[in-house]
């Protein structure tokens, strides 16, 4: 029964989100060209954003908490310019309430630069794990900056989950694809995730981003501005009240396949990010043994 529901999955999914070569010479051609991945990402792992000091101090130490961010020019010296009056981008300013708008207001300032991950532009920034200013810890000087991820949880990070309108903390899972060549498209044929310490309660396994499917020029249509806030599916996981609506997933670890005989996958649009995410209703999800792998290719 669960091999007729994978396969059931499949032949939906193949009919709405996914492309397939004309003909076996483009197959081939594609095929020969394309490149193998595989994301993992283990525990409390997920990289929300990467931060970036270009200046000429020595080092550049980062400051965050539930209601700021702030940087020092080296540790112990508040960089008085990262935000000209404050010297800090609040989390609860209008301007300022996402990470995308965070971001953005970063990469205004000439000596620092900031770059989403697995962060959606809308998510709350107060699920950006704190951190505290330390010589050598959390340097945005370092050889390819610092990788910020996201929190473990908490009452002060709160955020909306697409299914059943239920609300979560940060008991989250993300992996993302992004594409070294503007010319090519993420395609991810499989997941699979563990999550440790019984049974999980998963809700969903939620993929966003722009697909395939509104590839194209933006016309002004909503479905040609897509990006890495569109919830394109949210697929209710099995839990222990297995129903006939659940993904067949009943064996640890879980998996679902959007492919079959490698034939097929979820394919993003050329260019755009692939981002995958599984969220759970407890943390054992981000405990050690916890983690979400995605495997797919690029062409």
């Amino acid at each position: 029964m669960n091999k007729m529901k994978h396969i059931l999955l499949v032949a939906l999914l193949s009919s709405g989100q996914m492309a397939m070569a004309i003909n076996y010479e483009d197959s081939f051609v594609q095929r020969n060209t394309s490149i193998g991945f595989t994301k993992v990402v283990r525990g409390s792992g997920t990289v929300l954003l990467n931060l970036q000091y270009v200046g000429t101090s020595s080092e550049a130490v980062v400051e965050i908490t539930n209601h700021y961010i702030r940087s020092f020019v080296p540790a112990g010296t508040v960089d008085t310019a990262f935000n000209v009056g404050t010297s800090s981008f609040s989390f609860d300013a209008s301007t300022t309430n996402s990470i995308g708008e965070v971001c953005t207001a970063i990469n205004a300032l000439a000596t620092y630069k900031c770059s989403l991950r697995a962060a959606r532009p809308q998510d709350d920034p107060k699920i950006i794990r704190d951190q505290t200013q330390v010589t050598g810890v959390n340097d945005l000087k370092a050889a390819g900056g610092f990788d910020v991820q996201a929190d473990t949880g908490g009452a002060q990070s709160i955020i909306g989950l697409p299914v059943s309108g239920q609300l979560v903390s940060t008991f989250f899972q993300r992996v993302f694809v992004k594409t070294w060549d503007s010319t090519r498209r993420v395609i991810v044929k499989r997941c699979e995730w563990l999550y440790d310490g019984g049974e999980p309660n998963v809700i969903s396994l939620n993929v966003y981003g722009k697909l395939a499917q509104d590839d194209g020029i933006d016309d002004g249509l909503v479905k040609k501005t897509r990006n890495s806030d569109t919830l394109n599916f949210a697929f209710p996981i099995a839990t222990a009240a297995t129903t006939w609506a659940n993904l067949p997933v009943t064996s640890s670890p879980y998996f679902i396949n959007f492919a079959a005989n490698g034939q097929g996958g979820i394919e993003w649009a050329i260019g755009e990010t692939a981002l995958l995410e599984t969220v759970s209703i407890s943390s054992p999800n981000q405990t050690q043994n916890g983690f979400l792998k995605c495997d797919g290719e690029i062409r």
